[in-house]
This record gives structure tokens, C-alpha cells and sequence, in this order.
């Protein structure tokens, strides 16, 4: 029996940025070939050794509410994590995968980049969470031992960690930390300005270090921890789940993945690896939604999930059914935060079955997709009389309005606020 769950949630990867993907399409452009610049060999194992899903489809383009999706396997119009800039908690009926292991006997770590999202009363992702380590990218270095050190200490017990690395959204290579790294924890306002400077880069500029930020990623955080598991003897035992919140759109004026609803900012690869309790070396290139990921999980682990609270479904029918499943609608969003002059508000949404997309702006513009022929999303159609269309909007009816935030929540926080400031979100 699988007795541990290592989810590493690789903060703005890329479904095609692996060694190991075939589908190279929205990577190649003019002035810039993927070929040979992708290598990610400890990814690949897990690829080759696993599960790999490589057509999930995140519920929004931005940290916040895609990561409650994952953790509570429900959507957002359930869990109530709907803008970038959370001034509410998760309800309380909807409990986070942390607090479902822990009340099983798991004990559990948090371990994150993030820690202004992730260790914070809203949107309260800490629930269920027995330890925090930061692994903020300027103190990343100094902390990850840490994070060896408490697998090791329970590792007699049933454990947890989520693991949020923030190597890719921040740009990380070897050539920035030569260059700042040395006064990052001295100035991280000032080594997080100069990240920035990358997305006013050409696209193919920006496309290369971004794929050598993921390289780094593999050979840094991934491999040493496949080395420590079978150091430790804990591989056979231990559920790996590796992927990622959502994409990184690098196109002309798509400097931030945030707003769009394209493949790019949506699709992400899930990765699962559990030598002899699920097969190895199959990649499934059905259409799956990230909220998924949590009954599939729970599933592994010899936990029942609580079908009353989760609204994903259990991914285990595509590599142990013989009758493929039926296809699985996936929907996203993006939300604004309150504002003086607003409340909260959704702006976009889409849904998508198998190849065929809609997606409604904020002005009530609909645009019909056949993904097949335009993965790019670049010729809308028209959608009138589409099922999709009815589909969408009959979300959108049921759809409860975004409650008020609590009395006591004044809006985000101020290390939440320049957080975000300082990797460019906000001015």
C-alpha cells in the first residue's frame, strides 16, 4: 500500500516544457526552435516510470485559485478562491487536502515559495498543515535541506508534503544566481526588480530562459529528491504527483500569464509515479481538470474521497478501466479582486470539451474554438447553438454570487500587497 503523498506543485510549468513531450507547437515560433533546449531528464523518469497526463486544464491562469481547485478537488464557484488577491477564506465545509491526510493520521508539511499565500489567514491553505518551511527563491539554497530533514524525521509515520516551488515563475538559472544571488537575502526587493526585467524581453529571448529555468528546476530540486527517496528506501512507498498550477503565455503583449484563458496559460502536465501500484511509461492525452488531481489521490492512498465536498473525479479509470471514459468537461476563469469602486467580479470564463472551446469575456463577447485546427485560439467562431454555449451558461445561472469577505478582512495583507509588487503583478 502506498503509505506517503509528495505533491510538488511546479509553480507557472509548462505542459510542453518537459524533455519528454512530443507536442511542440505553441513552443516553436519565428526566431526561436525548442529543439535541444529542453532537459529534464529527472521529469522524464517520472514520465517514464508513471502516469503522465499531459492535456489538464487548470481552473484559472494565477496562483491563488488554481491551487485551491488542487487542494480541495472543487470548483471555484465551491471553494470561493476566485481573484489573484484573495480577501477571503476557503468555507468551511470544503476541507484542503492537508486537512483530510492529517485527520487520516498524516503528518503534514507545507513547503512553498509562496509563503505570503500558502501561510496566510486568507485564503487559509494552512488548514490541516503541521509545519511551514520558506523556500522563498532567495532563501531557496539554505532551506531545502530543511525539507529533507523532516521527511526524515517522519518518515516511520504516513506523510505529506506539498511542495511549491517558485524556481520557474521567478525565472531562475544558473546565470541569475551567479550574477544577484549572492545579495538576494540582503535585497530581495532588488533581486526580484531585476527578474522582472525579463518579461520586456523578445519572446524568443524570454522563451529560452524560461525553458532554462525549468532545466534548473529538473536538475536542482527534482533529481536531488529522487536521489534522497531511494537513499532513503522511501520510493515504493511513496505516491510523487509533480505539476503545475497553470502555464506561462510567451507571445507578444502576454507578458503575464494571469489574464488569459489560452492553452498556454491553461494547460499543465500531472505526472504520477508509484512504482508497482500504478503502470509505467503511459502518457494520456485525454482532457482532465486539475480537480481531479485530490480524488485521485485519496484513491491512491486507500482514502475514500467525500463525494458530497469533491467536485473532481478520480482519475484511476484511465489506466485501470478497460472502457475509456466518457470525456470530462473542464472549466476556467479569471476573477477581479474588490476594489473602492468594485466588488469582486468574474471577467472571463471558458469551458472545454475535447478539442472544442468557448470562451465568454467580460462584455459578453462569445467565441467558438475547434482547438484541433486553431490550438492557437486565434479565429473565433461563432457559437450560437453550440451545446458548449448551453453548457456555459448554464454555469453561469447556477453560479452564486461572490459573497461579501468576511467582516473582519480588510482586503489582502501587506506582505501579500508588496509580494505581489515585487514580482510585478501590481504597481
Amino acid at each position: 500500500m502506498l503509505k506517503n503523498l509528495i505533491l510538488i506543485s511546479a509553480d507557472t510549468l509548462r505542459f510542453d516544457a518537459l524533455g519528454c513531450e512530443p507536442d511542440t507547437r505553441f513552443l516553436e515560433r519565428p526566431g526561436f526552435s525548442p529543439s535541444g533546449r529542453r532537459e529534464t531528464p529527472a521529469m522524464d523518469r517520472l514520465s517514464g516510470q508513471g502516469i503522465h497526463f499531459n492535456n489538464c486544464l487548470t481552473t484559472a491562469p494565477y496562483t491563488t485559485n488554481s491551487h485551491a481547485s488542487l487542494l480541495t478537488g472543487c470548483w471555484p464557484w465551491r471553494h470561493g478562491i476566485r481573484p489573484m488577491l484573495v480577501s477571503r477564506r476557503i468555507g468551511d465545509g470544503i476541507p484542503v487536502l492537508a486537512e483530510r491526510l492529517k485527520g487520516a493520521g498524516f503528518a503534514t508539511l507545507t513547503a512553498t515559495g509562496m509563503p505570503h499565500i500558502f501561510n496566510s489567514e486568507r485564503p487559509d491553505f494552512r488548514r490541516g498543515v503541521d509545519d511551514f518551511i520558506n523556500m522563498e527563491t532567495h532563501l531557496l539554497g539554505q532551506n531545502i535541506p530543511s525539507v529533507y530533514d523532516w521527511i526524515r524525521t517522519h518518515q516511520t509515520d504516513r506523510f505529506f508534503v506539498f511542495y511549491h516551488s517558485t524556481t520557474i515563475h521567478d525565472y531562475i538559472t544558473p546565470t541569475t544566481l551567479q550574477r544577484s544571488g549572492a545579495t538576494a537575502k540582503l535585497n530581495p526587493s532588488d533581486f526580484y526588480s531585476e527578474i522582472r526585467t525579463i518579461f520586456s524581453a523578445p519572446p524568443p529571448t524570454q522563451m529560452a530562459l524560461y525553458l532554462q529555468a525549468v532545466n534548473h528546476f529538473d536538475r536542482t530540486e527534482i533529481r536531488p529528491l529522487l536521489d534522497f527517496l531511494e537513499t532513503r528506501k522511501l520510493m515504493d512507498s511513496t505516491l510523487l504527483v509533480l505539476l503545475s498550477d497553470h502555464g506561462e503565455p510567451i507571445r507578444p503583449g502576454a507578458a503575464q500569464h494571469r489574464d488569459r484563458l489560452t492553452g498556454e496559460s491553461l494547460r499543465v502536465p500531472v505526472l504520477l509515479h508509484a512504482p508497482g501500484n500504478i503502470p509505467g511509461n503511459r502518457r494520456i492525452q485525454d482532457l482532465v481538470r486539475l480537480i481531479d488531481v485530490h480524488p485521485t489521490v485519496l484513491h491512491l492512498l486507500g482514502l475514500p474521497p467525500d463525494r458530497q465536498t469533491i467536485d473532481g473525479q478520480d482519475l484511476s479509470p484511465y489506466w485501470a478501466s478497460e472502457a475509456p471514459p466518457s470525456p470530462r468537461m473542464a472549466y476556467a476563469e479569471v476573477a477581479m479582486h474588490s476594489t473602492a469602486e468594485a466588488e469582486e467580479q468574474v471577467l472571463s470564463r471558458c469551458v472545454q470539451r475535447e478539442d472544442r472551446k468557448i470562451v465568454r469575456s467580460s462584455k459578453d463577447a462569445t467565441a467558438l474554438y475547434d482547438l484541433s485546427e486553431d490550438f492557437l485560439e486565434t479565429t473565433p467562431r461563432a457559437a450560437t447553438g453550440d451545446p458548449l454555449l448551453a453548457e456555459l451558461e448554464a454555469i453561469i445561472r447556477s453560479d452564486r454570487p461572490l459573497p461579501s469577505p468576511e467582516e473582519n478582512a480588510t482586503g489582502p495583507s501587506r506582505d501579500v500587497v508588496e509580494r505581489l509588487r515585487q514580482l510585478g503583478y501590481l504597481e
